[in-house]
């Protein structure tokens, strides 16, 4: 037969186990959310690299309209 108090001591340190396993991954998950939410905030230099570049108005050639033939 099992004891009655080796019943309940079992419950109660699964009950702090899981306490604990809760608090520590909750800790966790939230320091990984915050970095994510950081390093999406703050633009990556491959981003700012990137970015179109518009040429200078003195390299730009002249503009040509061309006519439709029929």
């Amino acid at each position: 037969l099992i004891s009655f108090l080796s019943v309940i001591k079992f419950l109660v340190f699964l009950f702090l186990g899981i306490y604990l396993l809760r608090s520590i991954l909750r800790g966790v998950i939230h320091y990984f959310v915050k970095n994510i939410l950081q390093q999406q905030s703050q633009p990556s230099q491959e981003q700012t690299s990137k970015k179109k570049q518009r040429p200078d108005s003195k390299n730009v050639g002249e503009y040509i309209d061309y006519e439709e033939i029929d």
